[in-house]
């Protein structure tokens, strides 16, 4: 259970977690913009379409792409379900762009996930440029990613479809949840994983992506016929946008 902290970064309230520092829980003050989804009575801008996002559905197998809260989660978790065929799954994007990576304005984002599935699924997840297809032809954005037939993951920051890749930050293990956090502090973007830095990438590296607004962003696909699902604790998304 997480211990409450709180500090002042340029001028705005951050309460944070007091045994993982780099953990941002909340912010309020009014340069703060922020995405925070703990799977509590969530609410639903129709079927599959949590409020406020845009959600691409892909169900091409048996069945149906589903996006629901769990009944009886203690705190609360999101579940999709794919359809029954290889890259059925969903894009789940929040709208409107609005975190920007030019500035060295801070900002956080976390999720707690797991999938039923090791090594065929696809998944990723950060801060993305808005794009129906995140897996398939995404340019611009700052994300974990794994992708099906392997079980290591990726951080990457991506500009204009240039990457700088740091692989094998992790080897996935199935329905196991993991925490994957981004950080950035104006100078550096890093990743970590159940709160060990695992890797960083500077924001004057050619790939950073400074040149668009993002917005917080995960796509799950099956990677094979047999359905899978993928379960979210909670995402939180934070920029302070003053230095």
């Amino acid at each position: 259970m997480a211990t409450l902290a709180s500090k002042t970064v340029n001028g705005q309230l951050v309460y944070y977690d007091a045994a993982y520092p780099h953990r941002w829980l909340d912010a309020r003050g009014p340069d703060v913009v922020k995405w925070l989804e703990e799977g509590q009575a969530t609410p639903y801008a129709a079927a599959n379409n949590l409020a406020g996002c845009t959600s691409t559905i892909v169900e091409a197998g048996a069945g149906d792409t589903t996006i629901a809260n769990v009944a009886g989660a203690t705190g609360g978790q999101i579940l999709i379900t794919t359809a029954a065929a290889d890259n059925d799954g969903a894009n789940i994007q929040l709208n409107g762009e609005s975190f920007y990576f030019a500035s060295k304005w801070p900002a956080y984002f976390g999720i707690r996930f797991k999938s039923d599935e090791a090594t065929q699924d696809d998944f990723l997840f950060g801060w993305c440029i808005t794009d129906t297809d995140l897996l398939g032809a995404m340019t611009d954005g700052i994300y974990f990613r794994k992708v099906d037939g392997a079980t290591s993951v990726a951080f990457v920051a991506e500009k204009g479809s240039v990457e700088a890749a740091v692989a094998g930050v992790q080897t996935f293990t199935a329905n196991t949840f993991y925490v994957y956090e981004i950080v950035f502090d104006g100078d550096y973007v890093t990743a970590y994983i159940d709160g060990t830095l695992v890797a960083s990438i500077a924001a004057t590296n050619l790939s950073f992506p400074n040149t668009e607004y993002l917005t917080p962003s995960l796509h799950y696909l099956s990677g094979e016929a047999p359905v899978n699902t993928a379960t979210i604790d909670w995402i939180r998304a934070i920029q302070i946008q003053t230095t």
